[in-house]
């Protein structure tokens, strides 16, 4: 019905004919660059986290994107008091009592994960 749908990297050719008559049309078909793709959303695995101090854990972060099924941007961390906690590539350590939030952003779209640190042995 004239509706083209890219289906793996390459070159096709589409012909429409009717009457006897026909038009050819050259699609390429490339993978979406990461200019091309579209977060929609990030998701944490975990909402809250409770860790004594000198303790880690990992928090996994989701990213949806569009077109489906092309790779997703890296992702940030962030913590908003790296005296409580700091974290990288997702690994969260407890440096103090006290409480941070961890954030995980690709291109503006964040989530949240609450890390409350207690002394060791508190727990």
């Amino acid at each position: 019905n004239g509706v083209v749908t890219a289906v793996a990297e390459g070159t096709a050719i589409i012909t429409a004919e009717a009457g006897g008559k026909t038009a050819t049309c050259k699609v390429t078909v490339t993978k979406a660059g990461s200019e091309q793709v579209t977060v929609t959303g990030v998701s944490l695995d975990e909402a809250t986290m409770e860790l004594s101090v000198g303790g880690t854990g990992t928090l996994n972060a989701t990213v949806t994107v569009t077109p489906e099924g092309v790779e997703a941007p890296e992702v940030t961390w962030t913590s908003d008091d790296e005296s409580v906690a700091t974290v990288e590539n997702g690994v969260v350590t407890a440096v103090a009592e006290g409480t941070a939030i961890i954030t995980a952003e690709a291109r503006g779209k964040t989530a949240t994960c609450k890390v409350t640190v207690t002394k060791a042995g508190s727990e």
